[in-house]
């Protein structure tokens, strides 16, 4: 329940500050492979390190535990919130919320970003991510394909020095 609204964020704090079962660099691997997996993002990052670790069983006990306990959460908070969805402050309350999970959201990739863009081609790699596909709009796949090969070639460069 600590994630509620921005478990990506939780996660993060989880599995590298809390627990240290993964290093940032990791996590990061990780939770990059499951935004272009089909599903949740957050769900798909807690099996592949559920299985890393645990194995099917892990895999069962992560899906549970994020899936059971917040849908039976969210049920009841949406009947409440029926019953007072006129209130205007439980209408400034819900603008508030979403404006935290953004700051969250924004502070766990901010905090990744320092652990991970260690190089000059990583920042570099970064930065025209965000350029393509954040201002210039670009499809994120086929963009994100050309800097993987882009990514790909700095590393065997890197390695052949």
């Amino acid at each position: 329940m600590i994630g509620f609204g921005g478990i990506a964020n939780a996660l993060f704090h989880v599995v590298v500050d809390k627990r240290k079962w993964l290093t940032a660099e990791e996590y990061t691997m990780t939770f990059g492979l499951a935004q272009i997996l089909p599903g949740a993002s957050p769900i798909n990052t807690s099996i592949m390190i559920a299985d890393r670790f645990q194995g099917l069983r892990g895999i069962v006990c992560a899906i549970g535990g994020l899936l059971c306990v917040p849908l039976i959460s969210l049920i009841a908070l949406a009947l409440i919130y029926d019953q007072f969805a006129d209130v205007p402050e439980v209408r400034y309350g819900t603008i508030a919320s979403v404006a935290a999970a953004a700051g969250l959201s924004f502070g766990v990739a901010l905090k990744a970003s320092f652990r991970v863009l260690r190089t000059l081609p990583a920042i570099l790699l970064a930065v025209a991510s965000f350029g393509a596909i954040g201002i210039l709009r670009l499809p994120m796949i086929p963009t994100m394909i050309a800097l993987m090969i882009v990514a790909l070639t700095f590393s065997y460069m890197r390695r052949e020095t």
